[in-house]
């Protein structure tokens, strides 16, 4: 019998062989099955003598169905029955492939005998035919493979080859033979940008998904269009090279162009204006830019949309960015865009704005007067269009002035302002969008003095000629190189410059004819005219004397012989022969006339010469008592040796620094340009002995508190170094390397102050150096510590409240109440120390109405009463007044009193007018104080009445209320224990002394008393010796 054909899940049924039987007998069918799985059947039997099987398979598989008669126990004729169970006959989806690529699809399970696989046949409906491998998988299935010629649609029939009426489940199965796949072009875009793209027509009922390769993941919006295309939209969220490739849901087959590629370069925002300067290499980096693996680099295209033209270099660097430079022609404003080369799509940033400035060539110096107006154009500041560049400034000079600028079409500021005081300054201009100096700047600027404060010059013709030019500025470090040029009665005549050492210029001449002269002195670098040039001066006649009258004036000089130490070396020849003479105007000198040097033996050589300007070859001249040297002090040794070749040696010792006056007479006659200035001036050798070096800086600091060092560099003899502030350097290393410059201020007459203000707290090494050398004990460990308010709220130390001694409460309060006036004034000491930090110096006390804060902090109780209240002031040092607002909008005062530390004393006020009165007394009062010869006082101020009361030492009236251990001697070691011990009774630190109980009234004289609209003049106030025996407290 054939094999039976069914399939699972579906009801079947066949008809065996009829099965012959005696006619009085009858039995049954039994049945046995083998395969995959067991099922029931149902037997019945039909009319002819033949049974009617009827079951149903769930799984699919070969079966054998053994069928035994009952009576016999034997197999019926054709058992067993051979039933092959089909999979559900479903049709397939399509199967697609693209033309070109090999095709491959899986039948479903085909039932075979076990150990044995079907054998399969197939039949090709199509545009073409071509060959078809049917190979089986262990599974059951059949693996189809071939390679179709045309595109098109196929239908691939697959058979039995033992029954060709029987197709595989599945079968016929579609085949989509699609044309020829082309590559999608990439898509490239940006961070936070949306792509957007739409696929070819996809031969497909069934919807697509994706796979995204690449350095992210993120959703892809995929939607199917009437057209059978396909709309795709995603937003990636970070830069890469990313690839989708889309999918038919139905076999997982990529569809037509698939896989997209994505190019996704960094968020689009613009750069930053990147500065440079003109002809000078400018660099920057692009941000990242994304390749497929194993790509050459990306090439760029690139277009000057501002500006002039350049080349533009692409380098690439290791991290995907690259590194582009150029160099612009000239300064200005340029715009550059640039693309990929192989998308033509603008980089991430483009276009780029560039921000060039002309090349920093350094300007001449400006020069201008001071009291005038300077005006002066700076070179171009490039600025974006549309958007104006501000600029700040900075003027380092003697007085800094206001400088306004005002910009120009062309790019440049026309700059304004007029300075004050004389000298040389540097203008520092600054871009404020990123700090960095314009071109040009610094600018240097010489303010010449006020011409008219140059006096009129007047002279006497034969007589020497000698005034001082005014104030000639210089850049630091240099001397202006000056000429001159004379017209008068006659073309020239002898006529020097000497440089002094407050930077003005002495001048030297001897005109012989009377009359009015024009002296031009300018500066040799630019021709321009010093301040007061030209000189005009007026050469008089001179006086006509008697010759007795010459003889004693001879006389009287020459009896003035150096009271120097001269000693004169001159050979006296004895020889009758006349010696040839020598003229005074036509003897000129060398060597150090114009600057000595303190500590070394300097010469002055004199060459001697004749009427007619002709060379002296033999000496002989007596110098004795004719060279005088005229100065801050006497000089060492002077000597003058006779050279015998008509020139003369002139050796002097000085050891004071300072301007000498030499002067040198021959034949009785000044010669040539005498007398001479001579700026003495120490060696730049710092002896150690002398100097000094003070200053709590050396040891200790306060974070963001200006700390200042004293220095006074000497040399060996004691001299001070004058203007060498820029030779003196020191910096401020703390602990995490940052680096603090110490700045160095000019006090004057050889003092300077070292200057830093410290960031962190911590150990640091301040390092001093001077003339390019480390001082000796440099560098200085310095303990930087957080402000005491600071230092105390983080040591969490608890608040503790410490009452005063009532016993010394009661007695205060008893001279208290004896006094008459009380109003205004405080009571005896009832305050409370609130705080106290670990040193004793940080202190808080509070009185009824007022609270004074020593450690930084504000505390008020009822703070407006606190200005009706007098304030009694313990001032040890020198004080700084500062006034403002508190962020509580209370008008206050605070005074900074320098003694072992800085202390702050805050006072609140109602207004700004009351603010204002108490500033007035306090500086008056610390004027008084630091003008008085005692260290201390107590002083009392009086609001009501505007003035300020210093409390009078009354010996006779009130000394003898005082007991003997409340009285002060007015010595020196009284007054430094009261310095320790006039505080408040809790420590030794300076304080504020809330003890009023000694205070006493005084009588002010007031010469403007009849005014009463106006309040009284603080310095018509009388200022006594305060009563300091009365304050037992203290």
């Amino acid at each position: 019998m054939e094999p039976i054909f069914v399939e699972v899940h579906k009801h079947s049924h066949f008809s065996t062989f009829k099965v012959p039987k005696l006619p009085s007998h009858h039995f049954d069918l039994k049945y046995e099955i083998v395969g995959p799985s067991q099922f029931p059947v149902d037997i019945v039997q039909n009319s002819d003598g033949s049974f009617r099987c009827d079951f149903e398979i769930s799984v699919p598989g070969q079966y054998k169905l053994i069928l035994k008669r009952t009576d016999i126990d034997k197999p019926i004729k054709g058992s067993p029955f051979i039933i092959y169970a089909d999979p559900e006959h479903v049709p397939t989806d399509p199967i697609y492939c693209s033309f070109g690529d090999p095709l491959k699809f899986n039948t479903r399970f085909v039932p075979s005998a076990p150990h044995e696989h079907a054998k399969l046949t197939y039949e090709i409906i199509g545009p073409s035919q071509f060959p078809l491998t049917l190979q089986p998988n262990s599974d059951g299935t059949f693996a189809c493979h071939g390679q179709p010629n045309e595109p098109g649609e196929y239908k691939i029939i697959v058979k039995r080859a033992d029954h060709p009426s029987k197709p595989v489940s599945g079968s016929p199965f579609t085949i989509v033979v699609e044309p020829p796949q082309e590559d999608s072009a990439p898509l490239y875009g940006f961070v936070g940008q949306s792509i957007e793209w739409i696929t070819s027509k996809v031969s497909s009922e069934h919807d697509l998904h994706y796979e995204i390769h690449g350095g992210g993941k993120f959703p892809v919006d995929v939607r199917r269009n009437s057209d059978g295309t396909f709309s795709c939209q995603c937003q990636p969220h970070k830069p890469g090279y990313f690839q989708i490739v889309l999918k038919r849901a139905s076999n997982d087959q990529p569809i037509n162009g698939s896989p997209f590629t994505l190019f996704i370069e960094p968020e689009s925002v613009p750069f930053d204006p990147i500065h440079g300067v003109a002809r000078r290499l400018v660099e920057f980096n692009t941000r990242f830019m994304p390749i497929a693996p194993a790509s050459p680099p990306v090439e760029f295209t690139y277009k000057i949309i501002s500006g002039h033209h350049f080349d533009v270099n692409f380098a690439s660097n290791s991290d995907g960015t690259y590194r582009c430079s150029f160099v612009p022609p000239e300064g200005g404003f340029y715009r550059l865009a640039i693309n990929r080369a192989d998308s033509n799509t603008p980089i991430s940033g483009s276009p780029i704005s560039f921000l060039i400035d002309p090349e920093h060539v350094k300007l001449p110096i400006l020069y201008a007067v001071a009291g005038q107006t300077m005006k002066f154009n700076t070179p171009l500041v490039p600025q974006l269009p549309d958007d104006p560049v501000e600029l700040d400034y900075e003027v380092k000079g003697p007085r800094p002035f206001d400088l306004s600028f005002k910009p120009k079409s062309n790019g440049t500021f026309d700059c304004h302002g007029t300075p004050h005081d004389a000298g040389f300054y540097e203008i520092i201009v600054k871009r404020r969008d990123n700090g960095k100096p314009i071109s040009g700047s610094p600018f240097s600027v010489v303010i010449d003095p006020d011409p008219s404060d140059m006096p009129k010059i007047t002279a006497t013709a034969g007589k020497p000629l000698d005034f001082n030019t005014l104030l000639v500025p210089s850049a630091p470090g240099t001397q202006p190189n000056l000429i001159y040029d004379i017209e008068g009665p006659v073309d020239s005549f002898p006529f020097e410059l000497h440089r002094n050492s407050d930077g003005t210029f002495q001048c030297h001449g001897s005109p012989e004819q009377p009359g009015t002269y024009k002296i031009t002195v300018r500066r040799a670098d630019n021709n321009q005219p010093i301040s007061g040039s030209p000189f005009v001066i007026e050469v008089i006649e001179p006086p006509k004397s008697s010759s007795s009258s010459s003889s004693s004036s001879s006389s009287s000089s020459s009896s003035d012989a150096s009271s120097r130490n001269l000693t004169s070396s001159t050979s006296s020849s004895s020889s009758s022969e006349p010696l040839p003479k020598a003229d005074p105007s036509k003897t000129t000198v060398t060597g150090d006339f114009k600057r000595g040097i303190v500590g070394k033996t300097n010469k002055i050589i004199l060459h001697t010469k004749d009427l007619n300007g002709n060379d002296l070859k033999v000496g002989g001249l007596d110098f004795d008592g004719k060279v005088k040297f005229n100065g801050p002090a006497a000089l060492e040794e002077v000597t003058i040796e006779d050279n015998d070749d008509g020139t003369y040696t002139i050796s002097y010792l000085a050891t004071v620094a300072g301007d000498y006056r030499l002067t040198i007479d021959i034949e009785d006659s000044p010669m040539a340009g005498s007398p001479f200035l001579i700026a003495v001036e120490p060696l730049l050798e710092l002896d150690y002995e002398n100097t000094e070096l003070t200053g709590d800086g050396l040891s200790k600091a306060i974070v963001n508190v200006p700390t200042s060092i004293t220095f006074i560099p000497k040399d060996k003899y004691g001299n001070k170094f004058l203007n060498i502030a820029h030779e003196i350097k020191g910096r401020l290393t703390q602990e995490d390397d940052d680096e603090v410059v110490v700045k160095v201020i000019d006090e004057g007459n050889g003092v300077y102050t070292l200057e830093y203000t410290p960031t962190e707290a911590g150990d640091a090494e301040l390092e001093l150096s001077f003339a390019k050398e480390e001082l000796k004990k440099s560098p200085y460990r310095v303990k930087v510590s957080e402000p005491l308010a600071k230092a105390e709220k983080s040591s969490g130390k608890k608040i503790e409240e410490v009452v005063v001694d009532k016993k010394r409460h009661s007695k205060s309060e008893d001279r208290h109440k004896k006094e008459k006036k009380s109003s205004g004034v405080f009571g005896p000491k009832t305050g409370v120390l609130l705080k106290q930090s670990r040193d004793g110096l940080g202190r808080v006390w509070k009185t009824k109405n007022v609270t004074v804060n020593l450690d930084g902090e504000f505390l008020y109780t009822n703070p407006g009463e606190g200005a009706k209240q007098a304030k009694t002031l313990y001032l040890l040092a020198k004080s700084k007044i500062k006034s403002g607002k508190t962020k509580q909008q209370k008008f206050v005062i605070s005074i900074a009193i320098k003694r072992h530390r800085q202390h702050i004393w805050f006072f609140a006020c109602k207004s700004a007018e009351e603010q204002k009165e108490w500033i007035d007394a306090i500086q008056y009062i610390l004027s008084s104080i630091l003008n008085s010869e005692k260290k201390t006082q107590l002083l009392k101020l009086h609001k009501k009445k505007k003035f300020v009361t210093q409390v009078k030492k009354d010996k006779k009236s009130k000394s003898a209320k005082s007991t003997p251990k409340e009285k002060v001697k007015e010595t020196k070691d009284t007054k430094d224990t009261k310095e320790r011990d006039d505080s408040f009774s809790e420590d030794s630190g300076a304080g504020v002394d809330l003890n009023t109980s000694a205070l006493k009234s005084t009588k002010i004289e007031n010469k403007s008393s009849d005014d009463s609209s106006e309040p009284s003049s603080f310095a018509n106030a009388k200022i006594s010796k305060p009563n300091l025996d009365s304050s037992s407290d203290s």
